[in-house]
């Protein structure tokens, strides 16, 4: 689309925005609760939004118990969300990553920082969505953003506004400039309308009237209603091969020769196959047998599910058939000749030892010395002989020894010696053939580990063949059952998830996976489990646990939009539900699936309401009516029905239906029946009659809290300020209602009246309830309106002018003080700050040590170290000995005084809170973490090595927690970067290589990987595999850029790697090593010129220090492509 015609199109859309939506007004809020809210507001109204924050902090104690808390939990209590489930994992997510980035719950050193730093923080730190990251942004941070979500980019779709194919690359244009910033929280408000309206239904003709108002042109995109799923495309038939082909020419005649010479063959093939069998179940028989286990891989009767033994680790009988038919299926892959000598061998592992040794020879000259080796293990291990340096088992002194046995002694290089050189195979094995071999040898190498009972060695080593065949559904069964015999339960789970989705068993455990996954927001992996559960043929059409699967998916569903599969699965729950239960077990079932819900009435609003967004309205006005029916509530059956008839087109019967609500005079529902009132007169064109309606009903239900509230905030919009702030000290007086509070402050800062401000802040209240109640930091639920004061220099002298004349009482004094200091400290005035700090400060109280310890982080969040240090070092003093909770004070000044280059200090601190965190023992690898950091930050790589291999050798073969193996992850992240550090590649690629044994998703140890795998040219393919993967889920982090780039370019596609680097150096703040790469890539493709520029560049970038290696090379490189002569050198 044109640039005019876009930018006249967003015009025509604020028109008509502002004829059918009123904009609402952010209400003021610290930080990290508007961003909670915006996890709420994402794709619904607001008052849903509003109530449901209310809701989720009046049932949980604080916000730890809301980060520890379940998704399915936290949606109970706000169950008007249209995404209730999604909503609730948004919001615990964001809370898990605020806690983890700073152990605390406070966002408000953002507003300090640059607005690009506050909003990469938000993203990175926070990982908030885009919505969220937009909304804070104009909220909270003062920028210029426009918040779209889901919704609000469909309608925007439909109007052709949007550019982008996928979901995260979908942007609109333009839209920034077309909306001047004035006016970006009032459009964003009544587009934020649009959006949620046309997410909950997009096939409204009301919302359809509503676009084609914006563009008449836009009809042709109109979502329209799918009535069947189209049928599955027929699968294109396979190319016949040549050879095949040719074969079909050939005449008769050569046919027939043909089929006869290879019946003939095939009979010489079948007797000397049946020759061989009897030979082995001779053999069988004369052997001594072991005690059988449920193998997967030893017993062909009947394959086992994730939850039987599969091989016990603590009895472990090597079996050549067991292995055998582990290996067949890769060996389709490896050349006949090996792949018969393989096979003799591992069925046959009494063959003498010459016999082995010649086919190690035999795959030297072809594949090299990896298949050798593990051949000669094989037959060793096989036969109960020695591998390659193993012990032998219990019984072998026993035996008599024989030349045969002493043969077996021999070491690699006695088996070698003399062998002729190793030849260059004619066809190079593939990569998917060296992977192959590399996954046969590790499963054989982990068997001989499982049998010597070196269990955790084992779990690795099948871990990492599973990466290089991760098709193998024996290697993820023997996975699951280590890890769980070695209480490594997430572990366990992240692979039985793996092996249920490459086959699918019981019902019961692919509902147990996918309700794991739903707790830990993997909605679509859930939802996939649940249908492969639905799809098994054991589940009968009306059985209870097709029944309940269909409730639990019904859910699901909505939470990723799809209404209409979620109103088909809560249909047959509702059919289900209204059948008479045939036996005293039915109706025990049918009560525990209400309870589910939460009782009957729960039950079916939550079916109406994904009838409504699926636009089924009788089948919704049902459902609503037999939800009053279960819990009686008349006026809450009004505003729903009224809601109903609006999304159908009937305004006028919306209307009457919803004064039935205002008649009961209830206030139960907040302010959500008044903004359907707002709707409906907006639908009707009689928007400046609202205010009017609003204060008739004010007037006749005066004590209604959340009518009054609107009613002022409807006012403050229209710039009725005398009236507002007649209704807002009201509230103020009767309720101490901080909504009002908030209101007035705004009023209050409008006026510029520093003594009605200082009084509504709560600084000089004459009631200590609400003051007490409120936070010492004002910005925690001032939000923007602190911004304001922050930023209005003269109204906050007055109020530090007002402060300056003492109280006759004490405490509000101190309270005073204490609430200035954090907005001085904001407006940068940190040396006045921290004297009202400590003139609010009482010590004495039981907050003093929050107080410090927040007031300690804020400093250093804004790189004041030597501040930060002073004021934990205080909080510490003040805590003394605390048994009653982990030494945080300990953890962040130990980090504060390596920031302010005290690192013997710090490694004393760190130390100590390591001691004093014995007492909380899940917590002391964290602290062992922070010492090992401390030394690593300093540039004590010796140190740090110790203390990270410390933790590793001391928590790795013991059942951890999740937070544990998190902490030992990191480790081996760190150890491997000092191994880069120094050179010992090998070394760093084998700590990343065992962090992918245990973490297979962990993008940054795939990313290091690839690239030193790039950087010496093996693995290519693989490398690029992983690094895209990490590329995918952070595309604008320039490392991953430029190893993508860089494994691109060693596979000779210059154009392609060029484009990535590129994307790397475009940062604030380039590297040396992607210039250096990108100059690389300059030269490949002739671009000389620009090949010099880059390398003069990172050449300016590199350290000395750091950087020897590269300088020297680089340097070199310049030498040798000099300027043309006559130019100028740099």
């Amino acid at each position: 689309m044109a640039t005019t015609n876009r930018s006249a199109l967003i015009t025509k859309l604020q028109k008509v925005l502002r004829k059918h939506y009123k904009p609402v007004a952010p209400v003021e809020r610290p930080v990290l609760e508007q961003l909670l809210f915006a996890c709420l507001l994402e794709n619904s109204h607001h008052e849903p939004a509003e109530e449901a924050l209310a809701a989720v902090t009046d049932a949980f104690y604080d916000l730890n118990e809301i980060r520890v808390s379940t998704s399915q939990e936290l949606a109970q209590v706000f169950p008007r969300l249209p995404q209730a489930e999604t909503a609730a994992r948004r919001l615990r997510q964001v809370l898990q990553n605020v806690f983890e980035s700073s152990y605390t719950f406070d966002l408000e050193n953002l507003k300090k920082m640059k607005l690009g730093q506050a909003t990469q923080h938000l993203e990175k730190k926070a990982k908030a969505s885009p919505f969220a990251v937009a909304y804070v942004t104009q909220v909270s941070l003062g920028g210029h953003a426009i918040p779209m979500d889901s919704g609000t980019l469909g309608a925007l779709e439909v109007l052709d506004l949007v550019e982008g194919k996928t979901e995260k690359d979908r942007t609109v244009p333009g839209i920034i400039r077309a909306v001047p910033k004035t006016k970006g929280v009032e459009f964003s408000s009544m587009l934020h309308q649009l959006g949620a309206d046309f997410f909950k239904s997009p096939y409204s003709p009301a919302v359809h009237k509503i676009l084609l108002e914006v563009s008449p042109e836009a009809k042709a995109n109109l979502p329209k209603r799918t009535r069947k799923k189209a049928e599955p495309e027929e699968a294109p038939k396979k190319k016949k091969s040549k050879a095949k082909a040719a074969e079909e020419k050939q005449p008769a005649k050569k046919k027939a020769a043909k089929t006869k010479t290879a019946k003939a063959k095939t009979s010489v093939a079948t007797k000397k196959a049946a020759k061989k069998k009897a030979r082995r179940t001779e053999a069988a028989r004369s052997r001594p047998t072991s005690r059988e286990t449920t193998d997967v891989l030893t017993d062909d009767r009947q394959p086992a599910t994730l939850t039987s033994t599969i091989v016990s680790p603590r009895e472990v009988t090597p079996r050549a058939g067991a292995t055998a038919r582990f290996l067949a299926p890769s060996l389709r892959q490896v050349p006949p000749t090996l792949a018969t000598g393989l096979r003799a061998v591992v069925s046959e592992p009494s063959r003498t030892i010459p016999m082995r040794r010649a086919f190690a020879m035999l795959c030297l000259g072809r594949v090299g010395a990896g298949l050798a080796i593990i051949t000669l293990s094989l037959g060793a291990f096989l036969s109960g002989s020695p591998a390659l340096g193993g012990d032998a088992p219990d019984d072998a002194a026993t035996r008599p020894e024989s030349t045969e046995q002493a043969e077996r002694q021999d070491t690699v290089e006695d088996i070698f010696d003399g062998l002729p050189e190793k030849l260059t195979p004619k066809n190079p094995p593939t990569q998917a053939e060296r992977d192959q071999l590399e996954a046969i040898t590790l499963f054989s190498a982990a068997r001989m580990h499982q049998q010597r009972q070196d269990f955790p060695e084992a779990l690795r080593l099948y871990q990492r063949a599973l990466r290089y065949d991760p098709d193998a559904l024996p290697v993820l069964e023997q996975i699951v059952t280590l890890a769980f015999e070695l209480e490594r339960t997430s572990e366990a789970i992240r692979y039985a998830l793996m092996a249920a989705e490459l086959q699918p068993g019981r019902p019961e455990l692919l509902r147990q996976l996918g309700l794991h996954l739903f707790g830990n927001d993997d909605v679509d992996g859930a939802v996939r489990l649940y249908e492969k559960a639905l799809a098994l043929p054991q589940l009968k059409e009306s059985s209870s646990g097709r029944i309940q699967l269909l409730a639990e998916i019904g859910q699901m569903y909505s939470d990723l939009d799809q209404y209409e599969d979620a109103a088909e699965a809560y249909a047959s729950v509702q059919e289900f539900l209204e059948l008479p239960a045939e036996d005293e077990a039915g109706e025990r079932f049918h009560d525990s699936l209400l309870k589910r819900f939460g009782g009957a009435d729960v039950a079916y609003r939550q079916f109406a309401e994904a009838y409504l967004a699926a636009e089924r309205y009788d089948e919704a006005v049902d459902a609503f009516e037999k939800s009053n029916i279960a819990e009686p509530n008349r006026a809450q059956l009004a505003y729903n029905v009224a809601r109903v008839q609006l999304r159908s087109g009937e305004a006028d019967e919306a209307l009457d239906t919803l004064q039935s609500y205002f008649d009961e005079k209830a206030s139960d529902l907040g302010q959500a029946p008044y903004e359907l009132l707002a709707e409906i007169f907006a639908e009707q064109d009689r928007t400046d009659e609202l205010l009017g309606r609003l204060e008739e009903l004010q007037e006749e239900d005066a004590e209604n809290e959340p009518l009054t509230t609107f009613l002022a905030e409807q006012l403050v919009e229209d710039e009725a300020f005398e009236r507002a702030t007649e209704l807002y000290e009201g509230l103020l007086t009767e309720s101490g209602s901080l909504d009002a509070r908030r209101g007035l402050i705004e009023i209050d800062r409008t006026r510029e009246d520093a003594s009605a401000l200082l009084r509504h802040m709560g600084l000089a209240a004459d009631s200590d309830d609400e003051a007490e109640k409120l936070p010492a930091d004002p910005r925690t639920w001032l939000g923007d309106e602190a911004d304001a004061l922050v930023e209005n220099e003269e109204l906050l002298n007055a109020l530090a002018e007002q402060i300056a004349e003492p109280t006759e009482d004490e405490a509000l004094n101190q309270r005073r003080s204490m609430n200035l200091a954090w907005l001085l400290l904001a407006a940068g005035q940190t040396e006045k700050a921290e004297e009202l700090f400590k003139a609010g400060l009482d010590e004495s109280d039981e907050q003093a040590v929050a107080l410090l310890r927040e007031w300690g982080l804020e400093l250093l969040n804004e790189e004041q170290y030597e501040g930060a240090v002073r004021w934990l070092q205080r909080a510490i003093d003040v805590a003394g000995v605390d048994d009653s909770k982990p030494p945080f004070e300990h953890y962040y000044l130990a980090g504060a005084l390596e920031m302010a280059d005290q690192t013997d200090e710090a490694l004393k601190v760190a130390r100590e809170g390591v001691r004093r965190a014995e007492a909380f023992p899940e917590w002391v690898p964290t602290f062992q973490s922070r010492v090992a950091w401390v030394a690593y930050h300093a540039q004590r790589y010796e140190l740090a090595e110790e203390l990270y291999l410390g933790l590793i050798e001391e928590y790795d073969d013991e059942p951890g927690s999740p937070e544990v193996r998190d902490v030992l992850r990191n480790a081996r992240l760190v150890l491997s970067n000092l191994d880069s550090i120094r050179g010992n590649l090998p070394r760093a690629k084998e700590w990343l290589e065992q962090v992918l044994d245990e973490f297979p998703e962990d993008i940054s140890a795939q990313n290091d990987l690839g690239y030193l795998w790039a950087d010496e040219g093996i693995n290519l393919e693989r490398a690029l595999d992983m690094i895209q993967n990490a590329v995918e889920a952070e595309p604008d982090n320039p490392a991953y850029r430029d190893s993508l780039g860089w494994v691109l370019y060693r596979l000779g596609r210059y154009d392609e790697a060029l484009v990535e680097m590129k994307k790397a150096a475009e940062t604030e703040e380039p590297d040396g090593v992607i210039l250096d790469h990108l100059g690389d890539v300059y030269l490949e493709l002739g671009q000389v010129d620009e090949a010099r520029d880059a390398w003069q560049q990172a050449l300016e970038l590199f350290e000395p220090e750091h950087h020897a290696d590269f300088i020297a090379k680089t340097e070199e490189k310049l030498a040798a492509h000099p300027p043309p002569s006559g130019e100028a050198k740099p």
